[in-house]
Parts: structure tokens; C-alpha cells; sequence
């Protein structure tokens, strides 16, 4: 038995989620034993105090490393990394605690929360999901914006990504990313590019973000600018690109929403990707949503989606690092190596974790904060839960019918009920609701579900999509 699977047999016990339930009970102060443990673990200068306060848990901890097996260098990278590596295990762990240890795994709060900050752009993008342009509406203004960071922190939310939008257009970007750093988050930017100076990369790099990632769609600037709706604005995200690696100081990404327009390329695209010098690629797939219903005829076919899938394991295999929203990437697991929703990786561990974390992440592991408060399980989801001005993200979390609905896999209809890759995938939620108004149906971009595709084919033209409001759970702010 390798480690994974030790890890896996212990965690399924029940004693050790009654373990787990206790190690990770929150104080008025958002604090918890194991999170206190963690803090400490094999820090030298820890005072007598401390380590006659937390001895016990600290020989709980070793003893927990040992019977699973964990390497001490391991278990130290985790501890002693990042604060977001801390808080990401403790929700991971209280998930356990709480729920037991399911397929596919539910967290005690989302790993990751994408914050469209502002309905403003400088670019009229024809497969916007949020249809940014200009700005509507009432958005959060920054205190709102602060106690949000408070509330996701004390949850334990380990990473943060910024969209839009475009980010950097918000007024309240910079402070907001200064506050997010202060507490701790790993921190995303999605970006057009356009806006990426030297001078604004290196701002982001001394404030505290992580890792950015610019938008591109094509190795040459027409059909680009097309696809963005402004001319010249290739050249100047290309120059944000070269603009981040040179300055060396952020993780960078190139990210790319394969449509039929650009199927043919996007080998290409990922050589150019290369060629600049970025890390890492990642693929959008793009889903009917806000602006993109008007171009659904572009959708990939079940089978196009499948080769671009092969591409982006070959890219894998040869070390180069691959990322994608599309949920099939989870059952692409191999004893070799493994792509996950927006995540890819080699390591030996990532066909069992696969089994927890593989696949769609809408309402399981991530949330989307719009810009004026309100939550949908992603990005590409307009179902709104709640509103952070009035609901507690606790309660949306723990008490939305729509979000254990999302969780439920039992739930799904055609072969998305059926399929052996049921709990590393589960098909796209964003792409079943936007073709027929239902959480549950088929993912008709998968190629095991002929029938629902065929279905899309001969659609009438309704448009089923449009955003829906969802009764809030109690729990509402006083």
C-alpha cells in the first residue's frame, strides 16, 4: 500500500473524524488546535509555554504522521510553507470532520473563491461570461470589500483569485490586494494583459500577489482582437506577458478559451506560450454563459473536447505545466500522473486524490463573489445563493439546497450518473445548466453523452440561462 492509499485508509476511520471534528473546532477567534499545532511544528524557538501547551497535539501530530505513513519532509513543507498552506489543510481536514471522507470531497469552506471585483473592462470580449463593459449596478464598496477578506479568512479560504471584469480597473484593486496579502490568502490576478507595465508588475509583485495569469487566444493579433472586440490589444498582452517574465518575481500564466475558431491552433498557442518564457497554460473551456450564449455555435464538439484533452496530456508528459477548467481532465488519471480541475500535476499521490478533488468544483471547493455581493457556485454559473451584504458565507455554504445539489453525484442524469469517472469529473455544471436550465443533466460536452449533445443540436434557440436567485438560507447579518 503506498502513501496515498495509507493516508486514504486513515482518514476513511471514524475515529479519526471525530479526531478531525475536535482537532479543528474554531474559537470566538477563528482559531483552532490543529491550525495552533501547525504553527509551531517543529519550530525551534518555540517557548517552554508553548510547547508545554501544545506537546499533547504535537505527539498526536507525529503520531498521525507515522501511522500514515507522511514523510517529516512532507509534513514540514506543509507546516512550515505558506499561511495558505496551513489554512488550505485545515479546511481540508475540518471538511473531513464534518462530512467524512466522501467521494468527491466537501470542504468546510471553499479552497478557492474567484472575486469578479468589478463589472468594468476595457475590452468587449464575445464570450464574457460576466458581460463586462462598463459598470452597473451597486458594487461592493471597500469596507464592504475588507470584511469580506475578514469573513473568508476566518473560514478558512486559502486562495483568493481576482477577475472581473478587468481587475485593475477597479478603484479599490490595490487595497483590497493589500489587505488580502495581510491575511494571509494566495493570491490570483486574471488579467487582459493590456494594463501590465513594468511598473504595474512590479506594484503587484511588491504587494503580495502570487501568481498572474494574462488572457490570449490566438498566436496573431486579428483574430485576438476580434474575439476581444478591440483592436491593438494583442500586441499590448503579449507585452504584459513579456513584461511579467522579465521582471521574474510572479508565477505567470497564459490562459486561452479554446473555441472552434481557435481549435485549430492551439498546439500553436502553446508553443508560443513556451516560447515567451511563461510556466504555465491554461485552457478555459468555454461555456455558453453572460455574452457567450451568442456565440454557443462555437462551443467545441464532444469530440474536439476530447482531442484537446490529449494535447494537454501530451503537453503534461513532457513536464510542461498544463492547467484547464474543463472536468474531464479528472478522470484523465494515469499511474504516471493526473490532470485535475484547475490543477495538473505528476506527483505519485494524484490518482487517489483525483478521487476527492478531480472534476467540477462549482459549490464543492470554489464559490464566485460578483461584483455587488452576490454568490454563485462559479464563475459560469449565474445562480445566485446569496448576497455577502446580508448572508454570512457559512450559511450559504452549509445550508444551500443548490449547493448540495452540486455536491450530490447521485443526483446526475444520463451517463454523468452512470460513469466510472462519476467522482473524479462529474461533468460541467456551468455547460448542463447553461444548455438546459438544469444543474443535474448531462454535460453535453462530454463524449460519453451522444445523446445530450444531440440534443443541444437540434435545440430551438431558448435561452435558459439567465440569471436565477435562489432563496438565502437563515442566518442572514443583523
Amino acid at each position: 500500500m503506498n502513501e496515498p492509499e495509507r493516508i486514504e485508509q486513515f482518514l476513511s476511520k471514524r475515529s479519526v473524524k471525530h479526531l478531525l471534528k475536535w482537532l479543528t473546532r474554531q474559537s470566538r477567534q477563528g482559531n483552532c488546535v490543529l491550525g495552533r499545532v501547525m504553527a509551531t511544528y517543529g519550530q525551534p524557538n518555540v517557548s517552554w509555554a508553548g510547547k508545554l501547551r501544545h506537546g499533547l497535539p504535537h505527539l498526536g501530530m507525529e503520531w498521525v504522521r507515522k501511522r500514515t505513513g507522511t514523510s517529516v519532509e512532507l509534513v514540514h513543507d506543509v507546516v512550515q510553507g505558506s499561511p495558505a498552506w496551513r489554512r488550505g489543510l485545515v479546511n481540508a481536514a475540518r471538511g473531513v470532520g464534518q462530512f467524512g471522507l466522501c467521494r468527491p470531497q466537501v470542504f468546510s469552506a471553499p479552497l478557492l473563491v474567484i472575486w469578479n471585483l468589478t463589472h468594468n473592462c476595457n475590452l468587449q470580449c464575445r464570450h464574457c461570461c460576466q458581460n463586462a463593459g462598463t459598470p452597473r449596478g451597486v458594487e461592493l464598496a471597500l469596507s464592504e470589500k475588507l470584511r469580506v477578506l475578514d469573513e473568508l479568512a476566518y473560514n478558512d479560504v486559502p486562495m483568493l483569485a481576482f477577475s472581473g471584469g478587468e481587475p485593475l480597473l477597479s478603484k479599490d484593486f490595490w487595497p483590497t490586494l493589500t489587505q488580502a496579502r495581510a491575511r494571509g490568502f494566495h493570491i490570483s490576478v486574471a488579467t487582459n494583459g493590456t494594463l501590465l507595465s513594468r511598473e504595474v508588475v512590479a506594484r503587484l509583485a511588491e504587494t503580495g500577489a502570487a501568481y498572474v495569469e494574462v488572457s490570449i487566444d490566438s498566436t496573431g493579433p486579428q483574430e485576438h482582437d476580434d474575439f476581444r472586440g478591440q483592436s491593438g490589444y494583442w500586441e499590448k498582452a503579449v507585452e504584459g506577458l513579456r513584461n511579467l517574465v522579465a521582471d521574474g518575481r510572479l508565477q505567470t500564466g497564459l490562459a486561452c478559451t479554446v473555441t472552434a475558431r481557435n481549435f485549430e491552433e492551439l498546439e500553436d498557442i502553446i508553443r508560443m506560450t513556451r516560447d515567451l518564457g511563461v510556466k504555465i497554460f491554461n485552457v478555459f473551456d468555454f461555456v455558453p454563459t453572460g455574452r457567450g450564449w451568442d456565440i454557443a455555435d462555437i462551443d467545441l464538439t464532444p469530440e474536439q473536447r476530447e482531442h484537446m484533452l490529449e494535447i494537454m496530456q501530451t503537453q503534461l508528459d513532457t513536464g510542461f505545466a498544463v492547467t484547464g477548467t474543463a472536468p474531464q481532465l479528472g478522470r484523465r488519471c494515469t499511474p504516471h500522473g493526473c490532470l485535475v480541475h484547475y490543477g495538473a500535476s505528476t506527483h505519485g499521490a494524484t490518482p487517489v486524490l483525483a478521487r476527492y478533488i478531480g472534476g467540477c468544483g462549482a459549490g464543492r471547493c470554489l464559490l464566485a463573489v460578483q461584483p455587488n455581493g452576490d454568490i454563485t457556485p462559479c464563475s459560469f454559473l449565474p445562480v445566485v445563493i446569496g448576497n455577502l451584504r446580508r448572508d454570512r458565507m457559512r450559511d450559504l455554504w452549509r445550508q444551500s439546497e443548490v449547493l448540495w445539489r452540486l455536491r450530490n453525484r447521485d443526483l446526475l442524469q444520463g451517463h454523468c450518473g452512470v460513469c466510472e469517472w462519476k467522482s473524479h469529473c462529474g461533468g460541467c455544471r456551468a455547460r448542463a445548466y447553461a444548455y438546459f436550465g438544469d444543474l443535474t443533466e448531462a454535460d453535453p460536452g462530454c463524449i460519453f453523452n451522444a445523446e445530450a449533445w444531440q440534443r443541444v443540436q437540434s435545440r430551438s434557440g431558448n435561452r435558459p440561462n439567465e440569471i436565477r436567485h435562489e432563496t438565502s438560507p437563515a442566518g442572514r447579518r443583523s
